[in-house]
């Protein structure tokens, strides 16, 4: 096995296991303990995953790994903003329940994502992974979108509080900003996806005409 794909391999696993720790601090803070506390629970953990993400983009940049890395960017790009610039800034300015709604859909989202790229790379494929990779966005992304669309406008206020507080600078406009940038370009990265999904379906309909 290439030094490449080893790393991979191990990279990929390792995102598989936190995304599903982090589902499973979601389910025992959502069964357990209370709605209220996921944001507060899962933080940590999801803020490190989420930002070990970003290495996907070295990946891209030093060729172990070929996928279109203005897609990928992206993709990464309101996660990391509301993690760091509101999650951290003031965790508890996150509605519980909307939270709970992306924390939810972005742990399904990468379970889903980093077990069809561990298969592949393992050549353990399972095919309803493969078909839920191609399927599954077509309600996670949308609902993700608008879930993150939310935290950040309802996060707003208490956000720029403390800043006026702190640094007597009102930033209102950068989660302006941010909020119509992401608007625009989700729609690019959900078609990119579309084209995707079609091209998997093409090319699995034709594998299995081939083994007929």
């Amino acid at each position: 096995m290439k030094i490449s794909k080893l790393y991979l391999t191990i990279y990929n696993t390792f995102q598989l296991l936190g995304w599903t720790f982090i589902l499973a601090i979601f389910l025992y803070t959502l069964f357990f303990i209370g709605v209220r506390l996921i944001p507060i629970n899962t933080f940590n953990t999801l803020a490190f995953f989420q930002t070990l993400a970003l290495m996907e983009m070295i990946h891209i940049i030093i060729g172990i790994v070929r996928s279109p890395l203005i897609v990928t960017m992206l993709q990464y790009m309101s996660r990391i903003f509301i993690l760091w610039f509101c999650g951290y800034i003031h965790v508890e300015s996150q509605n519980s329940t909307i939270t709970s709604s992306y924390v939810l859909i972005w742990s399904i989202t990468e379970i889903i994502r980093y077990a069809y790229y561990t298969g592949k790379l393992t050549n353990t494929e399972i095919p309803f992974v493969d078909k839920l990779r191609y399927s599954a966005f077509l309600i996670l992304y949308p609902c993700g979108v608008t879930c993150e669309m939310i935290s950040n406008w309802l996060a707003m206020k208490k956000v720029n509080w403390r800043f006026r507080l702190y640094f007597k600078q009102d930033i209102r406009w950068i989660i302006y900003i941010q909020m119509t940038v992401w608007l625009f370009f989700s729609l690019s990265v959900f078609i990119y996806l579309l084209n995707q999904r079609k091209k998997f379906f093409i090319r699995d309909k034709n594998q299995s005409k081939i083994k007929i």
